[in-house]
């Protein structure tokens, strides 16, 4: 009975391990050693996950960035090109 609670949390943890951070540890009393690891465990999680979601939101930023920075280089290099094209054509 008393170590129940950690084979719990230890299973939790190894399926946070395995990658499902939505995961949490199921609150004990805070009054024991265990409920405090419990919920130090969980606040540790909700920091990682909102520090994945953070890098999530900046790589999709971006992304949006160079595909507009990309988008503004081309359309004058485009033209350019097409003059250019025209120059030599009827230079040569």
């Amino acid at each position: 009975i008393g170590l129940r609670p950690l084979r719990r949390m230890g299973a939790v943890a190894d399926t946070i391990a395995a990658g499902d951070l939505s995961r949490r540890v199921e609150p004990a009393s805070p009054r024991t050693e265990i409920g405090r690891l419990g919920l130090a465990l969980n606040a540790m999680l909700s920091q990682i996950e909102a520090a994945f979601a953070q890098r999530t939101a900046s790589e999709q930023r971006l992304r949006r960035f160079i595909a507009d920075a990309s988008h503004e280089l081309r359309t004058p290099l485009t033209s350019i090109r097409g003059y250019s094209e025209m120059l030599r054509r009827g230079a040569a």
